[in-house]
């Protein structure tokens, strides 16, 4: 009976020396889910594609922990455009030749190397296709990855996606016109000459009488000149009498 326990017990034990050995050595599977338990899919999201880019050497310059690096990724990148930008700024190797599909249950499942370049590895992987107002969030995968309080690494990875809304830009509206008081004519001085505009008639009949540029007199000449009219009578009216008075005189 002890002997068959001693067996089991070594059998178990180069099992778990396999697999520890499989997963450092080895490839480790990476499974996608971008729905959730009840096959929900975020509308515009149902047609995405993955690619995944190797982040080892940037995981390696940083040389910080795994929650920190994500933490700085998730919040320095927030769109899809700086993703891209951080991509090409980093010059991040892609992983996948053709972009990868999704099943008709909304998940992708890939191998990834567990070292790269002899160094722990790191894996980004972006999405892309969204056509509604929701982004899948950038999935960073650092490896190793192992079981808690043990030294075993996981042979298989799970992530299930999450997403943001997509900010929209608020459009500038032009600012409220403030409606303006019609101007009054000019007010002009009616002492002076005005002219008489010439216009057709409307009614297509002769009407009366325009002469375009004739100037005449104003209201205020008018009395002017019958004033100056009245004196001038009374002062030939004061002269006759004088002299009519002299010869009277003169007859006497």
């Amino acid at each position: 009976m002890k002997k068959m326990i001693l067996l089991l017990g070594l059998i178990l034990g180069i099992c778990n020396m396999g697999v520890t050995a499989f997963a450092e050595e080895g490839q480790v599977e990476v499974q996608i889910n971008t729905r959730d338990e009840k096959g929900f899919a975020y509308e515009g999201t149902e047609g995405i594609t993955l690619d995944v880019y190797d982040l080892t050497e940037w995981r390696s310059k940083r040389a910080s922990s795994e929650k920190d690096d994500k933490r700085y990724i998730l919040d320095t990148y927030s769109s899809k455009e700086k993703l891209q930008a951080f991509v090409k700024d980093e010059v991040l190797r892609k992983i996948n030749g053709a972009s990868l599909g999704l099943d008709d249950a909304g998940s992708t499942t890939l191998q990834l190397p567990r070292f790269q370049n002899d160094k722990d590895a790191a894996y980004l992987i972006l999405s892309s296709g969204e056509t509604g107002k929701y982004h899948m969030l950038p999935i960073i995968v650092y490896l190793p990855q192992r079981m808690a309080d043990s030294t075993v690494e996981y042979g298989h990875l799970l992530f299930n996606c999450k997403y943001d809304e997509i900010p929209t830009t608020p459009t500038t509206e032009p600012p409220p016109t403030t409606p303006t008081t019609p101007t009054e004519p000019p007010v002009t001085d009616s002492s002076g000459p005005r002219k008489i505009p010439v216009d057709p008639p409307s009614d297509g009949g002769e009407g009366p009488k325009r002469y375009p540029g004739k100037e005449l007199p104003s209201t205020n000449e008018l009395i002017r000149n019958y004033c100056f009219l009245g004196l001038l009578l009374m002062a030939v009216g004061l002269f006759g009498l004088n002299k009519n008075k002299g010869e009277k005189n003169n007859e006497k």
